[in-house]
């Protein structure tokens, strides 16, 4: 398990979870949690050219695919897919390698896959389910608050629209970023033909 050890070492949410106060207990504190975080993973081997996730994919809680991910080998290219008057278009607007993570979005807020993640290569990657993260969630209680803020700071080209929308709305602007986070990943996208009704009375 050393390159998950590797991985979770580098990545930028548990390195903070790592970290103590106190230097001379840092070194210990920093093995457990690594250690804890590490047997409650299960192995996942993806080919190239492979979807480990899928764009608006609705989980459900506990289900199989409730989970977040962890590349402890190998790249992926993030991609997100938007509608255009006549057409999709797909933009890469990430790129992970060793150490980074993703799938926590649809986990943390219970919504569907916010981007699809495609294998550049073959990776070793690990997962952790929804389950296994509660239980992390019992040593660890601020690995939460910390994942969401991380979140806060996601700049792919769908999110900063939707949050230049909601801003547009009296009612939203003043909102907290993590409150407007919670709002985003939980809206649900609805493409109307011209002339369709987005409210009909009766």
């Amino acid at each position: 398990m050393y390159i998950f050890k590797d991985a979770v070492q580098k990545n930028v949410i548990t390195r903070e979870l790592m970290m103590v106060k106190d230097k001379e207990d840092n070194k210990n504190y920093a093995t457990e949690v690594i250690e804890n975080i590490i047997k409650r993973m299960e192995t996942d081997l993806k080919t190239p050219e492979q979807k480990l996730v899928e764009q608006d994919q609705e989980i459900e809680p506990l289900s199989p695919h409730d989970q977040m991910f962890f590349i402890a080998k190998g790249k992926c290219k993030v991609v997100i897919r938007d509608k255009f008057e006549d057409r999709y278009e797909e933009k890469i607007v990430n790129v992970l390698g060793p150490g980074d993570h993703f799938g926590e979005i649809a986990m943390l807020y219970s919504c569907p896959r916010s981007a699809t993640v495609v294998s550049e290569n073959y990776i070793t990657c690990s997962k952790i389910s929804r389950q296994k993260y509660n239980e992390l969630l019992t040593y660890y209680p601020s690995f939460n608050n910390k994942i969401r803020e991380h979140i806060k700071y996601y700049c792919d080209p769908l999110k900063i629209f939707l949050e230049i929308s909601i801003n547009q709305i009296d009612f939203f602007k003043n909102l907290g970023k993590l409150i407007k986070n919670e709002i985003i990943f939980n809206l649900r996208v609805l493409n109307l033909d011209k002339g369709k009704y987005l409210f009909k009375k009766g």
